[in-house]
């Protein structure tokens, strides 16, 4: 512990956001995002440009083994799931997932990097940082609570960068 005036202070941590991390998980789905992108219109969202699939992918057979990986991660049901292809100049604005516990998104190419807020809006009034700067790599998930606001940075790569988000409730 911490010793002020001679005692040792007990520190608790009570209001910590967690957000989980998966490497190396490759579900093979990029021929089906770059078809959907290809045979449907895109939904408009949060993206600002890029391509939004409509939200029911959880029932294709395709993502079977993601959908599956993600519910039992945290033993909730998949409430919806949509592709996000964002190229050149795309990105999403900052939102939060309503009506869910947890979000998951699958990077099947990884790209511009996803920006997560602090949730405690007292430390707006602070000089700490507000924000923190993950860079998804290909195969990789990341998860976290739903309600945490996040936005995806303009993707500066001409490589597509391709995602699907999975919420969980």
């Amino acid at each position: 512990g911490l010793r002020i005036f001679g005692k040792v202070m007990i520190i608790e941590n009570q209001f910590s956001t967690p957000i989980w991390i998966e490497e190396n998980v490759n579900f093979h789905l990029e021929d089906f995002c770059l078809g959907l992108e290809q045979s449907e219109d895109s939904q408009r969202f949060t993206n600002v440009g890029g391509f939004q699939s409509r939200k029911d992918i959880h029932k294709q057979p395709e993502v079977k083994n993601l959908i599956e990986w993600c519910e039992n991660q945290f033993k909730l049901k998949a409430l919806n799931s949509w592709v996000n292809v964002n190229k050149k100049g795309d990105y999403n604005r900052k939102h939060l997932h309503p009506r869910a516990r947890v979000s998951c998104v699958y990077y099947v190419k990884g790209g511009s990097n996803i920006r997560f807020y602090d949730p405690r809006h007292v430390m707006y009034m602070t000089d700490n940082p507000l924000a923190i700067d993950y860079e998804p790599k290909d195969n990789m998930i990341i998860c976290f609570p739903a309600w945490l606001e996040h936005e995806v940075m303009p993707n500066e790569s001409d490589e597509p960068r391709i995602s699907i988000a999975v919420n969980l409730g």
